[in-house]
């Protein structure tokens, strides 16, 4: 199909962005496939256009429309359907899968951009009778199986397996086209029934108008009827059909593939066919993975499986070819008595009445002697074969009766052919009746649409007279109306010149208020200006006070803690180091205000506490646990009372003097002087600077303590 053949086809030239439509490839009862070129990759593609043609029409604009308001829901369920279902197929990456480049909508429908494939289809290269071989079927089919179970692991099925939707490439490779589940969308419509299945190809549940019982059981019905129209040379009976014989209780009346493809196909190979097309979705495989089992993709296996097949089926004549050879000896013997018997009684029965005695001896001495001589010849030809004529006689009869029954059976065979002939012409002639009538129903609705468009031509004249009579009216009131605005836009240039003139002396009114306006606000701003200032003023001088009176209370504390200070300072700075293994934090940032930390008594420097001092606040150290300097001490705890005994003596040299050596002391800053701590301590700091801790012992002497004190800095303000 090259040409515009479709009243409802796009012409040739027309655009879809930068895809130029070339002809029409071909067409359905729910849209048409065209060839075009995409003009961005300058390369060729096909291009299928959603056009259900029962229910939709184009109009002159390109764009396509349901018929009436009540084909509308159809058609916009059936295009969700279409472009849902394109996306869906868009994400299989398969070769033996059609691709989808594209899918957008466009003139009120859809549009699928595909790959144009070249080749044919497998209906073409079936086109007649012909069928195709068992090696052949196979290479097609195996990897459409490949392709169809991606499809159904992802829940989505073709429903429109057939020959025609089977393209062969040129390479050879099989590509399956035309997923046709987005035409289930009106199998609600009993009406539109018939044009969404293929009859021979689509099982019975394709019937229903609903799909529920439908799935991978029903594509393998498909392949499997399509395997059987490529090795029968015509399509299953119609599932319709088949189901009249089976309501009525009888067996399926279809041919197996088993019985018309034997000797000529293995028998795995044709059993796979027949099990596919069961009517029953239960008898049938339920997945690929499952039927593909019961193909023999081995192609040496399959040649030894018919050439088995074929050798079986010639044995037998071969034998009965040579037995009736080894009596043909026999039988000439027969046949030469019988014709010497027959000449003697023709010869006498010629004889005339009155020479008949004489004459019949005769002739009955000569046929003797005929006897015997034949007899002589039969003893010879009896030396000469292997069993008698009794036996060859019966042979003989053996091969009538067999010929008999070939016969009778060749009779039945050619009866039920007879029988399955007028079948097919049956459906032939119910598929032109529906034709017939699909023609008188397309007649009926074309003359419809003439009587309506009569109808509407009708109206549109009887709209042009009303119109012309409006015209005549619309003439005399727009010359009324002309008047009436002459003297309208005089009494308005009258009035607008008036409210000019009220216009001008408000304004100057407004100008003047507006003055009087500004200068108030000015003046008012001025005095809020001065209060503000007064109140800033205020504010500093109260700030500056408190302030004030904060640094003296605060200079209180501090007077009071150098003198606690004094009393706990060492008399000299210390050559200790310092450990910074966590960062001091202010206690002002923390929601607790207290951070706590474990003192260790074997340390060789001093300890960041992880507080960070900060000038006039007041923070408390308490110390809590026991530590132990050496195995001769006793233990003692942050103040290192009772430390000395007769084994643990005060040799001094602390860090902090006049302490004990167990004793908790500290240092805010590494540049001051330590100080002691013991259990507890609360000061004002009168200097910034990160807290360390340690022990009171001498230094060099440190390194056999043991244990730690928990210890805890809060901030008291």
């Amino acid at each position: 199909m090259t040409e515009r053949s479709h009243r409802n086809a796009l012409d040739a030239g027309y655009k879809l962005h930068w895809y130029e439509i070339k002809s029409v490839l071909g067409q359905g009862g729910f849209g048409i496939t065209y060839l075009a070129l995409d003009l961005n990759l300058d390369r060729p593609v096909a291009i299928k256009e959603y056009l259900p043609s029962d229910f939709a029409v184009r109009e002159g604009d390109h764009s396509v429309h349901p018929l009436s308001g009540n084909t509308q829901p159809q058609f916009e369920w059936g295009l969700d359907r279409f472009i849902t279902e394109a996306k869906t197929l868009s994400k299989f990456e398969h070769p033996n899968i059609v691709r989808i480049f594209a899918v957008f909508e466009e003139n009120n429908t859809g549009y699928l951009i595909m790959p144009y494939e070249e080749g044919k289809s497998l209906q073409t290269l079936l086109k007649g009778k012909k069928t195709l071989d068992e090696s052949t079927l196979l290479k097609i089919i195996e990897p459409i199986l490949d392709g169809l179970e991606l499809v159904h692991k992802h829940e989505f099925i073709h429903r429109d397996i057939k020959p025609d939707n089977i393209f062969i490439r040129k390479d050879g490779s099989p590509v399956l086209l035309d997923f046709g589940s987005a035409r289930q969308s009106v199998t609600g419509q009993v009406k539109t029934l018939t044009t969404l299945v293929s009859p021979g190809y689509a099982p019975f549940e394709q019937y229903y108008s609903k799909s529920d019982e439908q799935g991978p059981w029903t594509d393998i019905y498909g392949l499997g009827a399509t395997l059987y129209r490529a090795i029968a040379g015509r399509p299953p009976l119609d599932a319709v059909d088949r189901s009249k014989s089976l309501l009525d209780g009888s067996q399926d009346t279809f041919m197996s593939a088993t019985l018309i493809g034997a000797g000529q196909y293995s028998e795995s190979f044709l059993k796979a066919i027949d099990r596919a097309i069961s009517f029953k979705p239960i008898d049938r495989p339920q997945s690929i993975s499952e039927w593909r089992r019961e193909f023999d993709f081995n192609q040496e296996n399959i040649s030894t499986q018919i050439s088995d097949r074929r050798e079986n089926a010639t044995t037998q004549p071969k034998q009965r070819s040579e037995s009736k050879k080894s009596i043909v000896p026999k039988i000439l013997a027969l046949f030469l008595i019988t014709i010497m018997l027959i000449t003697a009684g023709v010869f006498y029965m010629k004889t005339s009445t009155n020479n008949q005695t004489i004459q019949a001896e005769e002739i009955a001495l000569e046929t003797q002697e005929l006897s015997n001589q034949v007899k002589q010849n039969i003893d010879e030809s009896e030396q000469q074969i292997e069993s008698p004529i009794i036996q060859a006689v019966q042979e003989k009869e053996l091969a009538e009766e067999k010929l008999l029954a070939d016969q009778q059976e060749l009779d039945q065979e050619r009866q039920r052919l007879e029988e399955e002939r007028k079948q097919i012409d049956e459906e032939r002639l119910r598929q032109e009746i529906s034709a017939k009538l699909a023609e008188t129903e397309k007649q009926k609705q074309l003359e419809e649409e003439e009587k309506q468009l009569a109808e509407l031509h009708l109206i549109e004249e009887e709209a042009k007279k009303k119109e012309a009579e409006a015209k005549l009216l619309a003439e005399e009131k727009k010359r009324e109306d002309e008047k009436r605005l002459a003297e309208e836009q005089r009494l308005a240039k009258e009035k607008q010149e008036l409210e000019e003139q009220l216009a001008e002396l408000k304004k100057q009114k407004e100008l003047e208020e507006e003055k009087l306006r500004l200068e108030a606000q000015q003046k008012l701003q001025e005095e809020k200006r001065l209060v503000e200032e007064r109140r800033i003023a205020e504010e500093k001088l109260a700030q500056d006070e408190a302030a004030k009176q904060k640094e003296i209370e605060i200079e209180n504390k501090i007077a009071k803690s150098r003198t606690d200070f004094a009393e706990r300072y060492a008399i000299k700075k210390d050559s200790l180091t310092f450990v910074d293994n966590v960062s001091a934090q202010d206690l002002n940032h923390v929601s607790s205000k207290k951070v706590n930390s474990a003192v260790s008594s074997i340390v060789e420097s001093w300890q960041n506490a992880g507080v960070e001092i900060i000038r006039g606040n007041t923070y408390k150290i308490t110390a809590r646990g026991q530590w132990q300097l050496n195995p001769l001490c006793p233990l003692t705890g942050p103040t290192g009372e009772d430390l000395y005994t007769i084994t643990c003596w005060d040799i001094g040299n602390q860090i902090v003097a006049k302490r004990s050596h167990a004793a908790l002391i500290g240092k805010i800053g590494q540049n001051s002087l330590s100080f002691y701590i013991g259990s507890e301590f609360t000061f004002t700091a009168e200097n910034d600077g990160t807290l360390y801790l340690a022990c009171n012992d001498a230094p060099g002497f440190f390194f056999d303590n043991e244990g730690s004190l928990d210890v805890t800095i809060s901030l008291e303000d």
